[in-house]
């Protein structure tokens, strides 16, 4: 046997010195979120409550796993665990978040993922042709702020109070949070279900109803709309988007075809954040 001592150099006794291992130590950046309601319409109490902003984490490898997470897309409820992973103050009630600031927030976790360009499928008014488009989810971040009317009367609870034309009610609105769109959404399924007339005009327009006439019982307030008089029923429906900030889920798109604008309404499906 040859002696390979003589080829590499004496053998050194001792233990073998361990090998290090590379660090890969990796802060996730954050970003601050501009909430529509700017934190007016929450009670006190509540972590964002005259908060005009939130923090949220830039989305990583872990959130994308909870898009595919099957079972969370059949519950219904991927958005929410996407939520519950990117926002940094773990003490916010996602269910209490209002609609819009979670619009919001979504938005901008998008944004910071993926970038803010949007590929949509578009059918164009003119040439009546099928294409794609980008849409630039940031024009989509811009809020819109309620302009004072002399028939809204703004509280300091962050209701709005108004007067019904025909009925001389005195309404009190409020924005919609996840509790009041669920039980919007399961009040019309199990009408669905048990084959009941549907009145889901009815039930929105109860749903962002706070009181009337200082009456906050669901009940009562179910039935007194049922029987609004059309006039007040309209101008409710009409004034209410007007009484609250709001972003738009509008978007200007150019045709490939004919380069004819249209506006169209920018699907929030779960392919939202998975872009091609």
């Amino acid at each position: 046997m040859r002696n390979n001592q003589e080829r590499f150099g004496s053998v050194q006794s001792g233990p073998t010195p361990a090998i290090s291992q590379p660090s890969f130590s990796f802060v996730t950046p954050t970003e601050m979120v501009d909430l529509p309601s700017v934190g007016k319409y929450y009670p006190q109490g509540h972590p964002l409550c005259d908060k005009s902003s939130v923090e949220i984490r830039e989305m990583t490898a872990k959130e994308e796993d909870i898009l595919v997470n099957r079972s969370f897309i059949d519950k219904g409820i991927v958005l929410d665990k996407l939520l519950a992973s990117v926002l940094v103050d773990k003490s916010v009630d996602l269910q209490s978040l209002l609609t819009i600031d979670k619009n919001a927030i979504l938005l901008s976790t998008r944004i910071s993922g993926y970038g803010a360009s949007y590929p949509v499928k578009m059918q164009c008014a003119d040439c009546d042709s099928e294409s794609e488009a980008l849409v630039d989810l940031n024009e989509l971040l811009k809020i819109k702020q309620p302009v004072s009317k002399e028939d809204v009367e703004y509280l300091p609870n962050g209701l709005v109070s108004i007067v019904l034309p025909s009925t001389k009610w005195v309404v009190q609105l409020k924005p919609l949070n996840g509790y009041d769109q669920e039980r919007l959404e399961k009040t019309i399924e199990n009408r669905r279900k048990n084959k009941l007339e549907e009145n889901a005009l009815v039930e929105t327009i109860v749903t962002f109803i706070h009181s009337i006439n200082g009456v906050e019982d669901y009940g009562t307030i179910s039935g007194a709309v049922v029987n609004m008089p059309a006039k007040d029923s309209k101008y409710l429906r009409t004034l209410y988007p007007e009484c609250f900030p709001s972003i738009s889920t509008l978007a200007t798109v150019k045709c490939e075809i004919c380069s004819s604008e249209v506006e169209m309404e920018v699907p929030f499906t779960l392919n939202f954040f998975w872009p091609k």
